[in-house]
């Protein structure tokens, strides 16, 4: 949608996503420091398992964080958007993937980001699919790719399986509960 912010010198996490939150945040202990900003949007719109786990457990999850090198954690949904200016990371969540980048958009997601003090952004499925240029999320009707804000310059896979490796080969691939890290301009796999 927009393009890279490579000026800002933002590290970036993306990861693939899991239905145990705990367990796919767990690796990010030793990277999130500082104020942390915590958004989930995309589960505004859904009630499954997962979401309402994350719903649920809002104040669990933000305890968690605070427990593990970070200095305070902002709750951050489509109301309060322009909070993650003062903040050192960005943690997205999955859920809706067509909902978070229509409400990120809506909202002046990428020039909130580029007037922020953030070093760190990481995003969890739909939340790394909304980060890069192309990803590949799932629909009533199958697999489908949407436009990114691309502030990380590739094209992603959350949720990597057999069947996505092949039909996305030229895309980079990020299984469940693993994180792929990218920075200046570098993917490194499975870092955390």
């Amino acid at each position: 949608m927009k393009g890279n912010l490579t000026t800002k010198n933002i590290t970036y996490y993306l990861s693939g996503g899991g239905d145990d939150i705990y367990r796919v945040l767990a690796p990010l202990e030793n990277v999130v420091k500082g104020k942390v900003a915590y958004m989930v949007i995309a589960t505004e719109v859904f009630s499954n398992n997962l979401l309402e786990n994350i719903l649920s457990h809002k104040n669990e999850f933000i305890d968690y964080l605070e427990k593990h090198n970070s200095e305070s954690v902002e709750y951050i949904t489509k109301e309060n958007i322009e909070e993650i200016i003062n903040c050192d990371t960005l943690i997205i969540s999955g859920g809706n993937t067509k909902y978070l980048i229509k409400t990120l958009a809506q909202n002046n997601f990428y020039d909130v980001v580029q007037k922020s003090k953030l070093k760190i952004i990481a995003g969890i499925s739909a939340g790394a699919i909304a980060l890069a240029r192309v990803g590949v999320g799932e629909s009533e009707s199958g697999l489908v790719e949407h436009h990114g804000f691309g502030l990380v310059d590739i094209d992603v896979v959350p949720h990597s399986d057999e069947e996505r490796r092949k039909k996305y080969p030229q895309y980079v691939q990020i299984a469940e509960y693993e994180w792929v890290r990218v920075r200046n301009g570098k993917i490194d796999h499975d870092i955390l």
